[in-house]
């Protein structure tokens, strides 16, 4: 019951930011991202893999919304070798210049790791320890609810969320950034959840962009004969719409 709570919470907190960004977007538009990726080998090994991600971001002075959604699937010799999913709501508001809030729902999903459904909620506030036209770095904390299923297995528990966000503008056509995300258990910080991320993309004309990500997920309470550590690296094209 605590994990439909948390669900419904999380669809709630969607809506309700849905219904500002669509006021919101009367002032100033939204700006949309789409990126693909495909790989496909024929011959001693058949293996096809391919990816997508949709990003969506509203920014207005003091306030920034971004809404996003990916997903992964990979076969090798007919064999599913990658299956996962994940979709992700964030808003954030800035208090003074180096402070704000922000609070998020992540959802997550991993066949093969045999993650059912990973649903983080979470507060928090942040502190930019650089912040400049080339270079930001932000420093979060907050409290987490994480409702997840994973080995057959549901739990739902408190967390807390240790996050810093890296970014920097190489040049005007290209851009590097990295985040990483601590996620303990109040009552275990030896059960806990970490989520990372590595990327950088620049552009190869004025409509089309090339981008390279490695992101790693760490689970020390995996289910049942997997792997704690998953790592994923993406070569994909994007492009704004």
């Amino acid at each position: 019951m605590r994990g439909m709570g948390i669900m419904i919470t999380g669809l709630a907190f969607m809506a309700a930011t849905a219904v500002f960004a669509d006021e919101a977007a009367e002032e100033q538009g939204w700006e949309h991202t789409i990126a693909l990726g495909f790989t496909l080998t024929d011959g001693n090994t058949e293996t096809t893999l391919g990816n997508a991600t949709w990003l969506s971001t509203w920014e207005q002075e003091d306030r920034e919304l971004r809404l996003s959604a990916e997903g992964a699937y990979g076969e090798t010799e007919d064999q599913t070798t990658t299956e996962n999913a994940k979709a992700e709501i964030g808003y954030r508001r800035t208090f003074s210049e180096w402070w704000y809030g922000l609070g998020s729902v992540l959802y997550s999903y991993d066949s093969i790791a045999d993650v059912d459904y990973r649903v983080i909620a979470s507060p928090g506030i942040g502190w930019y320890a650089l912040k400049n036209d080339k270079v930001t770095l932000g420093l979060e904390v907050g409290p987490a609810y994480i409702s997840e299923k994973v080995g057959g297995i549901t739990r739902d528990y408190v967390a807390i969320r240790f996050a810093e966000r890296y970014e920097r503008q190489l040049s005007e056509t290209a851009k590097i950034w990295q985040y990483a995300e601590y996620i303990p258990k109040a009552d275990d910080w030896e059960s806990n959840l970490i989520l990372a991320e590595l990327g950088v993309e620049a552009a190869l004309n004025a409509h089309m962009n090339l981008r390279f990500v490695i992101k790693d997920t760490y689970d020390s309470e995996p289910a049942e004969d997997k792997e704690e550590n998953d790592l994923t690296v993406i070569a994909a094209l994007s492009m704004t719409l």
